[in-house]
């Protein structure tokens, strides 16, 4: 079974709304970093994994947990 495919959905997200999600998550992150908090890479994360649905580069869950290591590994706080 693929992690994306064709079948309709029961629920799903527009681009725009996830767009929406990931700006929100970057303007939180950015709070976050300038006071210092330590809850920051719980939002670094969820913005890698909201980026990286975004990209629809991957077809089953061990290749979106491969683009999500590569994202991690590329992002600095």
């Amino acid at each position: 079974m693929s992690f994306i495919g064709d079948y309709r959905p029961t629920k799903r997200i527009g681009i725009e709304e996830l767009d929406g999600c990931i700006n929100l998550f970057c303007q939180r992150l950015g709070d976050i970093a300038a006071n210092g908090e330590a809850t920051a890479q719980y939002y670094v994360g969820a913005l890698i994994a909201l980026e990286t649905i975004r990209t629809g580069r991957f077809e089953y869950p061990h290749e979106f947990l491969a683009v999500f290591d590569n994202r991690v590994n590329e992002f600095e706080v």
